[in-house]
């Protein structure tokens, strides 16, 4: 509910949307039972209620629609700025994790193989479906921002801990799709430091 009040829809939709498909994906459909849907969802509206009704009421009509239809359903449906191609989150996403969007490659292949492992696939999964299923839903919306991703970053960081973790306690071994990385930011570090002390101000 706060998330909603303070970033609009993405604060519901990307907990939302990862909980549900995941679930579904795990088959766990006993989880989605106990899940207090009229109690939580209680609690969302009156958080709601009590964040945006004192502003709706002191903006007006004109505010308020403005504020809960043409900013997030017209925004979404239609767009009315920021407009770009579908697969404009598919290169946005890792490079706005670089450096470490390099090893990207690396962490998945890492996480794929982890599959087998009934302890530690599941929360590769969660993942995976919490990156991929909301990169999905804002690909479809009319208008595209960078910022828009900004609650799937610590996924992906998280992906890479994960990875980075195994390779630090040897339970994984450097793979070239680690090592290159590795030896593209070393050239660049060096490249850097020769050319940046040089750099016009």
């Amino acid at each position: 509910g706060v998330a909603t009040v303070t970033k609009g829809p993405l604060g519901l939709i990307v907990p939302f949307l990862t909980l549900v498909v995941y679930l579904l994906v795990m088959r766990d459909f006993r989880a989605l039972k106990k899940v207090p849907w009229l109690s939580g969802g209680g609690l969302f509206l009156l958080i709601i209620l009590v964040g945006l009704g004192p502003t709706c009421l002191a903006g007006g009509k004109a505010y308020t629609n403005e504020l809960v239809f043409r900013q997030t359903l017209t925004r979404y449906v239609h767009g009315i700025n920021h407009r770009s191609g579908i697969l404009f989150y598919l290169w946005v996403y890792p490079e706005t994790l670089l450096p470490w969007a390099l090893f990207l490659p690396a962490a998945i292949l890492f996480a794929v193989k982890k599959r087998v492992d009934q302890k530690a696939w599941p929360s590769f999964l969660f993942i995976f479906v919490w990156i991929g299923a909301n990169i999905l839903f804002i690909s479809f919306s009319g208008s595209k921002r960078q910022l828009y991703i900004l609650s799937l970053l610590p996924a992906g960081s998280i992906l890479l801990g994960f990875y980075f973790s195994a390779l630090f306690r040897g339970l994984s071994k450097p793979t070239p799709w680690f090592k290159i990385p590795v030896y593209i930011l070393g050239v660049m570090s060096v490249v850097m430091g020769i050319v940046l002390p040089f750099a016009p101000y």
